[in-house]
C-alpha cells in the first residue's frame, strides 16, 4: 500500500461520533485527549482508498500514527477569515 485518501469528515460523521478527542484538566490547563476508538470509526467512514478496514488492518505502526495526525489536522486547522468554508448558508 502506498497512498491512502482520507476525505473530509462531513456533518453526519461530525453528528454521528462528535469530536475524536475530549478535554482533560491537568493542573491548571485543559489538555485535549484523543479519542482512539472515535479516530478509528472516522476513518472507517473517511478512508476512500484503499478499502477502510484493509488499510486499517495493514498499517504500521507508524503509518498508523502519520493517518491519525493528518486525520486530525480536519479538527485543529480553522478555516481562515473570509473563507467559503467559514461561511454559513441558510
Amino acid at each position: 500500500m502506498t497512498e491512502i485518501v482520507i476525505r473530509e469528515p462531513r456533518g453526519e460523521d461530525y453528528f454521528d461520533l462528535g469530536l475524536p478527542y475530549k478535554f482533560m484538566q491537568i493542573g491548571a490547563e485543559r489538555e485535549p485527549i484523543d479519542l482512539e476508538p472515535v479516530i478509528k470509526q472516522y476513518l472507517e467512514r473517511c478512508i476512500e482508498k484503499p478499502e477502510p478496514l484493509l488499510a486499517i488492518s495493514q498499517l504500521s505502526l507508524m503509518d498508523a500514527i502519520a493517518v491519525k495526525d493528518a486525520f486530525m489536522r480536519f479538527f485543529t486547522v480553522a478555516p481562515a477569515k473570509g473563507s467559503s468554508d467559514s461561511k454559513q448558508e441558510s
